[in-house]
């Protein structure tokens, strides 16, 4: 049984899905690769040349969340929290009017 099947968590009805082997195995590849990027994070964050792919892989791993399941509130707090991550610059340019 997946997450997916539970009724108070998935926001759709995946049963016809999850009989079907091609896609209970891209579930499986999708679990080992989040296991992997959630174990990995801050040693990715840490690094110049991978950070953006990884703040980017979180993005649309919570939005995913947001999309399909009902966790409260948890997806949106999160996606809140990745912009703790962007550079000053990136808001001085975005948000500072300039006369």
């Amino acid at each position: 049984p997946t997450v997916l099947s539970h009724p108070q968590y998935s926001r759709w009805d995946f049963s016809r899905l999850l009989a079907k082997p091609w896609f209970t195995t891209l579930l499986a590849n999708l679990s080992d690769f989040i296991r992997w990027w959630e174990v990995l994070f801050p040693l990715l964050l840490c690094q110049r040349h991978s950070r953006t792919l990884c703040i980017l892989i979180g993005v649309l791993f919570h939005l995913a969340l947001l999309l399909i399941m009902h966790l409260r509130l948890f997806p949106i707090i999160m996606l809140v929290l990745y912009a703790t991550l962007l550079p000053n610059a990136w808001f001085r340019k975005k948000l500072v009017k300039r006369d």
